[in-house]
C-alpha cells in the first residue's frame, strides 16, 4: 500500500503524521463508511496501537498556520522530507517482506534439488525408458 502525500479534495497536501505512541509514521487511509465516505484519516501501522485521527483536523491547523504566515521555505522542505521518509519506510517494509519470502524459498531449495537428483538417478537406472 502506498502512502498518500498529495492533496485532499480541497487544496492542502496531507502532511505525514507520526504515531504519538512512537510507532513511526502513520498510514493514511480513506474512509469507506457512508457518513464519512472519501474522508482521509491517520491510522497507526502497529497492530496493537489504537491511534486514529482525521487528516482534515491536522490539515485545517496547517492551513491556519500558513495563512498566518508562520510557514517558511524550511518548513515546506521539512514536510517534503517527512513525506519522503514515510514513503521510504513503507518501501522498506515491502522489501523486508520480499526478503522474508526469498529466505523461505532458499530454505526449501536444497530439499527440492535433493528430490530432483533422486528422480534423475532413478530415470538413469531404468535405462532412460
Amino acid at each position: 500500500m502506498r502512502l498518500i502525500c498529495s492533496g485532499m479534495a480541497s487544496h492542502a497536501p496531507i502532511p505525514p503524521m507520526r504515531c504519538p505512541s512512537g510507532h513511526g509514521y502513520c498510514v493514511i487511509r480513506i474512509s469507506q463508511i457512508e457518513r464519512n465516505s472519501g474522508r482521509h484519516y491517520y491510522r497507526c501501522k502497529h497492530g496493537g496501537c489504537e491511534f486514529f485521527m482525521w487528516c482534515d483536523h491536522l490539515t485545517h491547523f496547517v492551513e491556519w498556520e500558513s495563512s498566518s504566515n508562520c510557514c517558511c521555505e524550511k518548513e515546506a522542505k521539512i514536510t517534503t522530507l517527512e513525506c519522503r521518509v514515510a514513503e521510504l519506510e513503507e518501501e522498506l517494509k515491502q522489501c523486508q517482506s520480499l526478503l522474508k519470502k526469498a529466505r523461505m524459498i532458499a530454505k526449501v531449495l536444497p530439499e527440492a534439488f535433493s528430490f530432483l537428483k533422486i528422480y534423475v538417478a532413478k530415470d538413469e537406472s531404468d535405462g532412460g525408458t
